[in-house]
């Protein structure tokens, strides 16, 4: 077998980030490279907050790595190319003995008009985007949030708090919290929402996006922003090169 030597990790979120670090203590002796297309961590966790004009604290890789022996590379990601053990990427190929696939995911808004018509906070590229959308915003707007899981529920009521002047709508498929929260806990939730003014909109069949409104099944929202929150796919990378081909047919 040939000796584990060259590792590379792809995607620098907390997934990527944290086996780096906790292998590189693991295993000193081993060569870890991240790779990730920023030069700083993406705390998607906050991303709610960058919306409403928070700016999180900066972590830049080069430090969160320092003194632990990985080494971090800047760069997107183009192909895997399992058969040969090489990663390509936009500033040259990187070869490895083991690869840790850890790209994330984004927000797919997948009914009509969404892609078109809705903003999400997939991305800090996409919550800066509307967080400027937002800022401009007269008194009285009606922003639509669509999704209730917790990045929708965190984000109406970040917008509610911040911009008090807004009307925020929260809608939801299903019931607010089912599946995902404790009734006790839900019951909260309704009163700390309605408490901000936000208008929950539970078993509303969305059916499509529009410039001005957000189409149910039976209704419909006007609307001067459209917030997109569910529907989250996974990086296509893995699934555009050889590597899943390879890994099945090693099974």
């Amino acid at each position: 077998m040939t000796p584990l030597r060259d590792v590379v990790i792809l995607g620098g979120g907390y997934a990527g980030l944290g086996c780096a670090l906790r292998l590189s203590a693991l295993a000193p002796d081993l060569h870890i490279t991240l790779v990730d297309a920023q030069d700083a961590l993406c705390e998607r966790i906050r991303l709610h907050q960058v919306a409403v004009g928070h700016v999180p604290p900066r972590l830049p890789y080069a430090e969160l790595v320092e003194g632990t022996g990985v080494a971090f590379v800047q760069a997107r990601v183009l192909a895997i190319d399992a058969q040969a053990r090489r990663v390509g990427t936009s500033v040259g190929e990187l070869a490895y003995d083991r690869l840790v696939v850890a790209l994330g995911s984004d927000i797919v808004p997948e009914l009509p008009g969404a892609a078109h018509y809705a903003d999400t906070v997939g991305s800090a590229g996409a919550a800066a985007r509307l967080r400027d959308r937002i800022a401009v915003l007269a008194a009285g707007s009606r922003v639509v949030v669509v999704g209730g899981g917790l990045t929708g529920i965190e984000l109406a009521a970040e917008l509610a708090d911040a911009r008090g002047d807004l009307r925020v709508h929260l809608v939801d498929r299903g019931a607010l919290g089912a599946g995902m929260l404790h009734p006790s806990a839900t019951a909260k939730l309704r009163r700390s929402l309605a408490r901000l003014g936000v208008t929950v909109h539970e078993r509303f069949d969305a059916t499509a996006v529009e410039p001005t409104r957000l189409v149910g099944a039976t209704t419909s929202l006007d609307l001067d922003v459209c917030v997109w929150t569910t529907g989250f796919a996974a990086s296509s990378v893995a699934a555009r090169s050889t590597i899943i081909a390879s890994s099945s047919s090693q099974s």
